[in-house]
């Protein structure tokens, strides 16, 4: 479809992207996990995926549906906490525009930041929590 139509898109000033799933070599891929927000979000995808993976005709127990839909929906959910590299690339791209002036001042108030708690030990006492609070 994007050999015959793709040329057209592109005339009229669309980004034109290609997903192959026959031949990866050829696709600009996708990852629907860069989508995800909310555990919602994350749920809505994996129901679309077995139920779309799921035969038609197929009667297996319920049991290993369930067990199956469970352990994948534990790593998805594991990935999207702990592994999301959109998030963690837009936060480096942030701290990289800070100019060298910024990042020294943003050390040194966290250096003193740091200091303070180590005085102050663990917790603030009842007394500076009132002042912390005003």
């Amino acid at each position: 479809m994007a050999e015959k139509t793709g040329k057209l898109f592109l005339e009229h000033g669309y980004q034109v992207k290609v997903l192959d799933l026959v031949n990866m070599k050829n696709s600009d891929g996708f990852n629907p996990f860069r989508y995800i927000e909310t555990e919602n979000d994350l749920n809505r995808m994996l129901t679309v995926y077995f139920n779309n993976t799921k035969g038609s005709g197929s009667r297996s127990d319920p049991f290993w549906d369930e067990a199956s839909m469970t352990l994948v929906r534990a790593l998805a959910s594991y990935l999207v906490d702990f592994y999301n590299p959109p998030k963690i690339r837009e936060q480096l791209i942030e701290e990289s525009r800070l100019s060298q002036k910024e990042y020294q001042n943003l050390l040194k108030r966290q250096k003193k930041e740091v200091e303070e708690r180590k005085k102050r030990g663990r917790y603030p006492s009842f007394a500076e929590i009132s002042k912390l609070i005003k």
